[in-house]
């Protein structure tokens, strides 16, 4: 459904659902994007996985994202949608606590919609193991001002924020 959607591994649309290319991608351009970006990144991230579950003997991947200031209904959408594949990628208890520790800091914060989480979190999460993922979905008015000026102030205080929950998520 995603896919046909126009948001696959190579989106046809943008989150406005205007189109992105003119014209189909060539299956040659499709096969060399996969071949030099998307595969090398994903045998890297599940190296680093690996590398961090056997080091600290737990791994959290946690996949940051940017999302519009409203739904395609034109809603408000929350400063922050937490991903886990409807609370199958990360256990409640550690959900919880990262759902309050970003609510302390000022923001809103929801969960799975309308973002529950993609490949990333749902390939490498398991809520009942020790391998575990998250999505953060984050709302774009928290650091643009409208749709191409970054606001320098607000991007700073984001960034200080998601310094905090890294903190957090260390101890």
């Amino acid at each position: 459904t995603h896919v046909r959607a126009g948001y696959g591994l190579l989106p046809r649309l943008t989150a406005t659902r205007k189109p992105i290319y003119r014209h189909r991608l060539p299956v040659d351009e499709v096969t060399r994007r996969i071949e030099a970006i998307h595969a090398p990144y994903h045998t890297a991230l599940a190296t680093l996985l690996e590398k961090a579950h056997a080091q600290h003997g737990s791994a959290l991947p946690v996949d940051f994202h940017s999302m519009p200031g409203y739904d395609r209904m034109n809603n408000k959408l929350p400063d922050i949608i937490l991903g886990d594949g409807h609370h199958t990628t990360l256990n409640h208890d550690t959900g919880q606590a990262i759902a309050a520790h970003l609510a302390e800091s000022g923001l809103t914060v929801d969960w799975n919609h309308p973002y529950s989480g993609g490949h990333i979190t749902r390939h490498h999460g398991d809520a009942r193991s020790t391998r575990q993922a998250l999505q953060i979905e984050i709302n774009r008015n928290l650091y643009m001002d409208g749709d191409l000026r970054l606001n320098i102030d607000n991007s700073k205080s984001l960034v200080e924020t998601i310094g905090r929950l890294g903190r957090f998520l260390a101890t």
